[in-house]
């Protein structure tokens, strides 16, 4: 697959601590859905959501003649400015979601965060995320003047778990049900498309062995350049984190 880099999108959901099942691997209906709540295009630039230095414990021994760090736990902070709207009675608008959710102190909730998709882009399996478990303390409103809008901050408190990188759903290994064209020249250079599926998360795809240069649709299709190869019958293989799709006839590109 052809290196490239990833794009400065960014998707941020604030979810119920009681509506996620396995904070791991949430499912797509637990982050696309309500109680789920996208903020993502209310949140202001320079937001804070990140891990910070662990925790250590320096306690030395009676024997110890210095100190020796034990890693404990990690730590992380969170702060999430937002825009408020000028129709507080709009119940669809994502200015006054995210300001419900957070105006009443003292709730647990999980901040779940991707980048390199675009935030209108619904979660699928395989995606990989950031999840921080927070409260949030109370907001506080930011004036903005006589021309700017108004604004809120929220501080959040962090509550001692944070995911690391993780992906959306259980990641299975990707299958592949079909390939068009199934014939290629052997100086390959050919557009083909792939469909199968568990491809939101695909590391390589390979035809005959052969790395190639593929774009991930979405989770079912990818398209690829068919390289150059000798004639014969190659499969084409996807790889995921959880394994490489299986060769079949369903992936079967013929080269003549």
């Amino acid at each position: 697959m052809a290196t490239k880099m990833l794009n400065p999108n960014t998707k941020i959901v604030l979810v119920p601590e009681s509506a996620v099942e396995n904070p791991l691997a949430p499912t797509t209906t637990e982050l696309n859905n309500a109680p789920a709540v996208d903020v993502s295009k209310a949140i202001t630039r320079g937001y804070t959501l990140n891990p910070t230095d662990s925790d250590t414990d320096n306690t030395a021994s009676i024997v110890d003649t210095g100190n020796v760090q034990t890693r404990l736990f990690d730590n992380y902070e969170g702060e999430l400015t937002m825009f408020r709207d000028a129709n507080s009675a709009d119940a669809t608008s994502v200015y006054n979601m995210a300001f419900e959710f957070l105006k009443n102190p003292d709730v647990r909730f999980w901040v779940y965060r991707r980048l390199g998709k675009k935030s209108t882009v619904p979660f699928v399996d395989g995606d990989t995320i950031e999840g921080f478990l927070f409260a949030n303390d109370r907001i506080r409103s930011v004036d903005g003047g006589d021309s700017g809008p108004i604004q809120f901050t929220a501080p959040l408190l962090s509550q001692g778990n944070y995911t690391g990188f993780t992906f959306v759903g259980t990641v299975v290994a990707p299958t592949v049900t079909a390939v068009s064209p199934t014939t290629s020249g052997t100086a390959g250079g050919g557009l083909v498309t792939v469909t199968g599926s568990a491809f939101g998360s695909v590391s390589a795809v390979a035809v005959g062995g052969v790395t190639v240069q593929a774009t991930v649709v979405d989770n079912t299709k990818i398209t690829l350049i068919a390289p150059a190869l000798p004639a014969g019958v190659y499969d084409v293989v996807v790889t995921n984190p959880a394994g490489a799709s299986v060769g079949d006839a369903n992936s079967e590109i013929t080269y003549a």
